[in-house]
């Protein structure tokens, strides 16, 4: 498997790097084991979902095209469509550096929110819990008290990773 460096790594990179140093075919499992050995801490299915959608668009595009092997089993094949087009992949890698970082701040942004959704509805159904379970009111309430700590730690994380995205944005 081509080997990137941490720079170059986000999904859409991974797949750029393959393309614009002339990989002729990779699977998904290539992509993913490549992608996941990078960045251990992220899940495997968050890892899966980026991959496809990136994969998926590059199909869609013509940029690729998916090859069903005698396995049951398939690949991604780089179609011509790249150079006949000659899209300037090269600087897309030459300096991946900020779209990668913009790329992996979305991904950390996007989980921050998530978390920040959960913990706060959390919190909310153990407040509504309350009135229905009164036997319950200690137990719940110190729960209440957790969520909403955690609440206000992931407000932080997604106010500064909102604040961090902005100013990579800014030239």
């Amino acid at each position: 498997m081509h080997t990137l460096s941490d720079q170059q790594l986000s999904p859409t990179l991974v797949v750029k790097s393959l393309l614009a140093k002339g990989f002729p075919e990779f699977s998904f499992a290539d992509l993913h084991q490549e992608f996941k050995r990078h960045f251990p801490t992220q899940s495997t299915k968050t890892v899966y979902q980026s991959l496809y959608r990136v994969v998926d668009r590059f199909v869609k595009k013509g940029y690729l095209v998916k090859q069903n092997m005698p396995d049951s089993s398939f690949v991604f094949q780089q179609t011509n469509l790249l150079r006949e087009l000659d899209v300037g992949m090269n600087k897309v890698v030459e300096n991946p550096s900020v779209p990668a970082l913009k790329e992996q701040l979305r991904d950390e942004l996007a989980r921050a929110e998530r978390e920040l959704w959960v913990s706060s509805s959390a919190a909310d159904q153990c407040q509504q819990k309350i009135q229905t379970y009164p036997q319950l009111r200690q137990k719940l309430s110190k729960m209440h008290m957790e969520y909403k700590e955690k609440s206000l730690s992931k407000l932080g994380e997604v106010e500064v990773l909102r604040r961090l995205l902005i100013e990579c944005e800014q030239p």
